[in-house]
This record gives C-alpha cells, sequence and structure tokens, in this order.
C-alpha cells in the first residue's frame, strides 16, 4: 500500500499518510486511546487495538471508515495478523491474555491464558508459532498458533515491550524498555545470542522485508539502524 496507518493516542484517532508526499489523507475516529495498527496481507482491513476502550477497532482501507468494533481483554496493545490473513492476536495486558480474532466474522474465537502483562507479538512467517513479550515478568511465551498452547518460555528480557521475528524466522528481535537495549534470540534454539545497546527506552523494533536491517526507536525521539548479520549499529 502506499499509506501508512498511525495511532494518535491522545486524539483516539488513526491518521491515513500518502508516503508519496507525506501528506494525512484522512483522520479516522476510533476507540479511546489507539495504541498499534496492523494491517492484513491483502491491504483491505486495518485492526486498532484501542487501550483504554477494552477493543479493537476494524477500518476498511478503501472506504476509510470503521466497519466493526470488536470487544477483547483489559488494556489490549500489541497485536499481529496471521500470514493467511485468517487471524489476529491481541495482547492484553492488564487481563493477561491473548484474544484470537477470526477475520472472517471480526469475532473474538479463542481466549488463550497468558504470562504477566503481553505486550507485543509476532508469528513465524510460516504462521504456526506466536511470539509474546511479557511485561511484567521480563519473558517471552512461545504459542501454538493451532490451539494457543505455550511451547516453552524464556526469561532474561528487562521489561520486554515490541518484537520483531525475521523473514527466514531464525531469530528475533526484542526491545527491552527498562535495560534500554535489543536482545536478539535464536528461535532454533531459543536462547539469547546477542544484546544491541541502544537509545533509552526502545519502544519499537521491526525488521526489513530483506532481513538485512532492524530498526528501532526510543522515547528520546531517536531511530537507530542495525545490521542484522553482524547485530550491531
Amino acid at each position: 500500500s502506499s499509506d501508512l496507518y498511525v495511532a494518535e493516542e491522545s486524539k483516539s484517532t488513526v491518521a491515513v499518510v500518502r508516503t508519496l508526499d507525506g501528506n494525512v489523507t484522512a483522520t479516522i475516529p476510533v476507540g479511546t486511546s489507539p495504541f498499534q495498527v496492523a494491517i492484513t496481507p491483502d491491504g483491505t482491513a486495518a485492526y486498532v487495538t484501542n487501550q483504554n476502550s477494552n477493543n479493537v477497532s476494524v477500518i476498511n482501507t478503501v472506504t476509510g471508515t470503521v466497519v466493526a468494533t470488536i470487544a477483547v481483554g483489559a488494556k489490549p496493545g500489541g497485536l499481529a495478523v496471521t500470514p493467511d490473513g485468517r487471524k489476529v492476536l491481541v495482547a492484553n495486558r492488564s487481563s493477561n491474555t491473548i484474544s484470537v480474532i477470526d477475520t472472517a466474522f471480526n469475532s473474538v474465537t479463542a481466549t488463550w491464558a497468558g504470562s504477566p502483562g503481553p505486550y507485543g507479538i509476532a508469528i513465524t512467517p510460516e504462521g504456526t508459532v506466536a511470539y509474546v513479550t511479557n511485561q511484567y515478568d521480563n519473558s517471552i511465551s512461545f504459542y501454538r498458533l493451532s490451539n494457543g498452547s505455550i511451547l516453552s518460555s524464556i526469561v532474561g528480557f528487562a521489561v520486554p515491550t515490541a518484537i520483531a521475528v525475521t523473514p527466514d524466522g531464525a531469530r528475533l528481535y526484542v526491545a527491552n524498555s527498562s535495560a534500554s537495549s535489543i536482545s536478539v534470540v535464536s528461535t532454533p534454539t531459543r536462547a539469547i545470542i546477542a544484546t544491541i545497546p541502544t537509545g533509552l527506552f526502545p519502544t519499537a523494533v521491526v525488521v526489513s522485508f530483506d532481513g538485512d536491517h532492524a530498526y528501532a526507536t526510543s522515547v528520546i525521539g531517536s531511530l537507530l539502524g542495525i545490521d542484522t548479520n553482524t547485530n550491531t549499529i
């Protein structure tokens, strides 16, 4: 798509930004304190977590309107769409659960029990495992997508927030908000293999489509580019 969908927390809106020139082409009212936006693979829908409304807004990207509002758990934050576009997973920080939304009906079909403070979600490229950061016990949980069972957990993080997976599914990049670092996790061994110092309080991390770079933001206003081949800034 040639548009960005930006959650405006203080305004309870989502701004649509045209990447060609940076102009805001639409402002869409959603729930209270929108936190994160996830777009379906076909680009037809945007799902928005509304932290203080305890729900998810579904935006039709063609019409620019909210077509559904889905009740989820308490304080929804991170969310992710499965590669086939059939499900959306939502991390509910205050209820310690993961809501599973069926995109065909825009309804919650399952609620998984989570660890304390689930925050960020990443899904493997083949769509079989979901990785969830847990802020309050400094861990990551590996969920089997087919039934929501926890395969394993890793500890050793520092109030982890955002999480991203490489296109080959081999590594995870995890933002440690209280340690000012990014942890690199090997998914085959499920172990932390590197720690990258960052600016204060990293809040978001993404991996490029080719897998060669990761990008992280921090609350002090910095944007960091990371070479994923060497795990250096």
